[in-house]
């Protein structure tokens, strides 16, 4: 007989739980959860069942299918390194974070003296994967959409429409954002602190945008780009330089935000020969591969890149009505009546979808097209 009732409790390292039904309290493994189920697991959420039968005849839920989701945010349960008044308050299931940030930067599950954000249990289940739980929140567009409008209000008002010019780029396939960064894990993501979701940092799309120009408009010489003044006025330059004087680069990089959902995907690295990288051994064919999960943004997500002035200038201001700046001679379509920001734009556009951003883009990650300018 079909029973219902709601889950009370899921121990996500573990993979068992219970669930609440006419007033009692009745155990299932995620193993007994529909295999379509087993990612909707959440303490709240409506359940039918059937009850059978475990170890010395002990009842147990059987066949369970989840029929309604509960609010999307996350119950802790489990091993985690935080101060005992915290983990007093984590352990009676009735702390709930929905700052992803939050969670995965401070309330980092613990084990076997290793902080874990992706577990797969003996029988292949996954019993930890803090994509998922990001994936459950509740980031739709009522909660991108306000980020995005009080960001382009804050840049309007800054530095007024006339000198602002945005692009939505889409990653052609997963984007890795601030792996390298300090965190308790053995790989970390860039995640905005208040707001719970990755975003891009402006001096890596600075960065990029720099590197990209040093790199196919001056043959990777550093040293002449800094004898060009687009280049100088562009990024800033010390004093030995085109512009005579040290100079504060005049164009500004916004921070990159989704807009749109975002979603968060599992990917591993897989070193082969982690005994031979730690100076134990040579590296042999018998050597077990040592696979390391990583967070990456997934590729339907879309970021929006915005670059400004305060003082718009354009590009004959700059060189005296010449087009002699490699800026300018490797980009089709600019001259000497494009305007800073263009040329920038363009240099963007180019970084973005040839070179790429962020992390491991020698194998594909990290790679943009452009969706639509906004301005």
């Amino acid at each position: 007989m079909v029973k219902k009732g709601k889950i009370k409790s899921f121990k996500v390292d573990k993979g068992f739980g219970f669930i609440r039904y006419s007033d009692e309290d009745i155990f299932f493994h995620i193993s007994d959860v529909l295999q379509n189920d087993r990612e909707r697991i959440a303490e709240g959420a409506e359940v039918e069942f059937i009850i059978g039968k475990a170890k010395k005849n002990r009842p147990v839920a059987k066949q369970i299918s989840i029929k309604s989701q509960a609010k999307k945010s996350v119950t802790f349960h489990g091993n985690y390194y935080v101060p005992n008044d915290t983990l007093k308050i984590i352990d009676h299931g009735n702390l709930q974070i929905d700052n992803f940030s939050l969670l995965f930067n401070k309330v980092a599950y613990f084990e076997n003296e290793k902080f874990l954000f992706y577990k797969r249990d003996r029988h292949g289940n996954e019993s930890i994967n803090l994509a998922k739980r990001f994936n459950d929140m509740e980031h739709d567009n009522t909660f991108i959409k306000p980020i995005n409008e009080r960001l382009g209000d804050s840049i309007s008002r800054l530095l007024g429409d006339k000198n602002i010019k945005s692009s939505i780029f889409l990653p052609n396939w997963r984007l890795i954002v601030g792996i390298g960064h300090e965190s308790v894990y053995e790989v970390s993501i860039t995640l905005h602190h208040i707001y719970g979701i990755p975003y891009i940092q402006g001096q890596a799309v600075k960065g990029v945008t720099r590197s990209c120009i040093i790199t196919e408009a001056f043959d990777q010489i550093e040293k002449d780009a800094l004898t060009d003044k687009l280049f100088c006025l562009i990024f800033g330059c010390p004093k030995e330089s085109a512009l005579k004087k040290a100079h504060q680069g005049s164009v500004i990089f916004f921070d990159a935000f989704p807009v749109t959902a975002p979603k968060l995907e599992i990917d591993i690295m897989n070193p082969h020969y982690g005994e031979y990288y730690h100076g134990k051994t040579p590296p042999v064919d018998y050597l077990n591969p040592t696979p390391i999960p990583f967070l990456t943004v997934g590729k339907d997500t879309n970021f929006k890149f915005t670059i400004g002035m305060k003082k718009l200038l354009m590009v004959k201001d700059v060189l005296n009505g010449k087009s002699e700046s490699p800026l300018i001679k490797n980009c089709e379509g600019l001259n000497e009546d494009s305007s800073i920001l263009d040329v920038t734009s363009s240099w963007l556009r180019k970084a973005l979808t040839q070179h790429g951003i962020g992390a491991k883009t020698a194998v594909g990650y990290g790679y943009f097209y452009l969706k639509q300018d906004v301005f």
